[in-house]
This record gives C-alpha cells, sequence and structure tokens, in this order.
C-alpha cells in the first residue's frame, strides 16, 4: 500500500514532465510556422517593394518621354510659325490688300504679293477687328516689320500693335514672364524676353523658376505672383478687351489714317 503511494507522485510527475515537453515541442512548432510565415510575408512585401519601384521608375520615363513630345510639338509648331505675324487693332476690312497698304504706309516698309504666304482674321467672328494674321516667306521680310514697328506710336497709332505668332503654350509662358518685364523695367533695368526666357542685366529667369518660387525679384516686397496674375497681348486678351471698351477714337484715328493713303502707293511698290 505504502509503496503503491509513494509510485503515484513519481507517476504524476513523469505524466507532468511529459504534458510539458509536449507544451514545449508545440510552442517551438507554433513558433517555426509563424516564423516561416513572416518569412514568406517579408519576401512578397520585398517582392512589391521591388515592383512598386519598377513601376514608379516606369511612370518617371514615361512622364519624361510626355515632356519631351510635348516640347519637340511646341518646337516644331513655333518653327511653323517663325515667320508669322499677328497685328492686332487694324480698321476692320473684308479687303485684306487694304490691310497691307495701311501697314506699308504706317511702318514705311514695302510689302509685295511675293513676300506673302496667307494673310487672315483670326479669332471669334462676333469680334468687330479682329486680329490679322500675316505669314511671310521670309523671315527677313517678318523682321523688318517688327523692326519698324515702333513707328505705329511715333504716328500716334497706339491702338496697333504687332507680335510674334505664339504657341499656345509660349503665349502662356511670355504672359506669365511679361509681368516680371514690366516691373524689371521699372527698376531702371534692362530687361528683354527671349526664347521663352526673361534676361535682366545678364541674369536668366526661366519661367518654371519664376513660377515655382512664386516670388517678385523685381519688387521692393515680397510678393507671390500667380499665373492670373498678368497682362499680356494674347488673342483671347485682345478680344475680351474689345468686349469691355469703345475703342471709337483709336477706330477713328485708324480710318482717318487709312483713308489719307494713295491708293496709288501700293501699285508703285510692285514696280
Amino acid at each position: 500500500m505504502f509503496q503503491r503511494d509513494v509510485e503515484w507522485p513519481r507517476n504524476f510527475l513523469t505524466c507532468e514532465e511529459a504534458t510539458d515537453s509536449d507544451n514545449f515541442e508545440e510552442i517551438e512548432n507554433l513558433i517555426r510556422v509563424l516564423t516561416s510565415k513572416a518569412e514568406k510575408s517579408q519576401a512578397t512585401l520585398d517582392e512589391i517593394n521591388v515592383e512598386l519601384k519598377q513601376a514608379q521608375n516606369r511612370i518617371f520615363h514615361l512622364e519624361e518621354e510626355n515632356k519631351n513630345l510635348k516640347e519637340n510639338i511646341r518646337k516644331l509648331q513655333s518653327k511653323d510659325r517663325e515667320n508669322n505675324i499677328i497685328v492686332f487693332g487694324l480698321p476692320p476690312t473684308t479687303n485684306k490688300e487694304e490691310n497691307l497698304i495701311f501697314l506699308e504706309r504706317a511702318l514705311e516698309v514695302e510689302i509685295h504679293k511675293k513676300d506673302l504666304n496667307n494673310i487672315y482674321d483670326i479669332g471669334k467672328k462676333e469680334v468687330e477687328n479682329r486680329p490679322v494674321k500675316i505669314e511671310f516667306l521670309s523671315h527677313l521680310k517678318k523682321s523688318e516689320i517688327l523692326k519698324n514697328a515702333y513707328k505705329l506710336k511715333d504716328k500716334g497709332l497706339k491702338s496697333i500693335y504687332i507680335t510674334h505668332d505664339l504657341t499656345k503654350e509660349d503665349q502662356k509662358i511670355n504672359k506669365y514672364l511679361r509681368h516680371f518685364l514690366n516691373d524689371a523695367k521699372k527698376l531702371g533695368k534692362t530687361a528683354t524676353i527671349k526664347y521663352n526666357k526673361l534676361l535682366v542685366d545678364g541674369t536668366t529667369y526661366t519661367y518654371e523658376h519664376l513660377l515655382r518660387h512664386k516670388h517678385n525679384p523685381f519688387v521692393n516686397q515680397d510678393a507671390a505672383v500667380e499665373e492670373n496674375d498678368i497682362i499680356s497681348d494674347t488673342v483671347e486678351d485682345f478680344e475680351e478687351t474689345n468686349k469691355r471698351k469703345n475703342s471709337s477714337d483709336g477706330d477713328q484715328s485708324n480710318r482717318k489714317f487709312q483713308l489719307e493713303k494713295p491708293r496709288t502707293t501700293r501699285s508703285n511698290s510692285k514696280k
């Protein structure tokens, strides 16, 4: 009896040890399973990260390619327009010959038919004196016209002005840069816009730089400049201005100037 009582605790301890051993083994197995799953998850996550980086690189290259394509298109469009000018504020007429006669006398430049590729109105038809696009065959003739454009102001024709034939993108860029150009000139600086860049006293400012920093370096205090806070000579601006104001004084002086033009001058210039 006593011996049996002694054996029972021993058997109990053996069972307890066996149970603990099973529990430890089960825990170890569970740890191994969890570790394996964690390793697989990490491997999957690493693969996802690699694929994500590859996708980001592809997106970056596609964006660069798209940017380059847009720039090439812009350059091609600019190339097609490089011999063109747009004249704003000419007296309205259905006879483009009269436009040429008017410009000949105002600018004191001979314009022959052989110099022209085309001449036509642009913009919305409901605008009375629509801008006129003149396409020259030679860049030299365009340069001669622009060189003499100052004579319009000298003769009191301030409502008439001549610009390059710019693409929509170039119009937006020049429109923005002109704001800084005017402020720089007010400070007495030498400033000009060339090839979509602002040159001020030998320093070059790009559209992207000025737009990104939104800071006007040509005013006494810091001033943020938004894209819409600008003035320029685009077809849309010209049409909007014509809707808001009555330019009868300018039109009358232009018509008077045109009527005083001898009709024989055009024929003489062709000889």
